[in-house]
């Protein structure tokens, strides 16, 4: 069972509770159909150990999908994530994530918004973040990538090693 917590993203304090079991099966089939094209635009093949994740591919595949959606159904989508999760204002009473409180909240600050709806649906163990471990993709992938550079760099030190023992 997930219990409720309170985060702070930017200065910014939120308390997260789980969303309903329904809603929250909708939210996650909506987010796997948004996220599958993301990921299947990245090219794991043949890796090449050095190189860096292609950041404008993943921004060029995840705009061209979230450019499908129409304004309202955006909207509705930000709104639907963020409906269990409430703003807690300095000094005031916790409140309701609704239009108006992110237009105060999140205006000029559009990427806290998207660090939210992260958070929400890792909190709320989306599909994605739960075949991550828990939203923790980023350090399975970071410590595979460090395992192949130390085996890439042994063999480097096998082979010369044979080639100075004249194997």
């Amino acid at each position: 069972m997930i219990q409720p917590k309170e985060i702070t993203l930017d200065g910014e304090r939120f308390y997260m509770q789980p969303l309903p079991l329904l809603r929250a099966l909708c939210l996650d089939k909506k987010i796997l159909t948004l996220i599958a094209p993301i990921v299947g635009s990245m090219d794991l093949s043949g890796i090449s150990l050095d190189a860096e994740i292609e950041f404008d591919k993943i921004f060029e595949s995840a705009s061209t999908v979230l450019g499908k959606l129409s304004d309202e159904e955006f909207e509705k989508l930000v709104l639907d994530l963020l409906r269990s999760t409430l703003y807690i204002p300095e000094g005031e009473t916790q409140q309701e994530i609704t239009s108006k409180v992110l237009n105060t909240v999140f205006s000029g600050n559009l990427l806290l918004i998207y660090k939210l709806m992260f958070e929400v649906m890792r909190f709320n163990k989306f599909t994605p973040f739960a075949m991550a471990g828990g939203g923790n993709l980023t350090s399975k992938i970071g410590g595979f990538l460090n395992q192949k550079k130390i085996q890439k760099k042994n063999l480097k030190s096998s082979a010369t090693s044979d080639s100075l023992l004249g194997s």
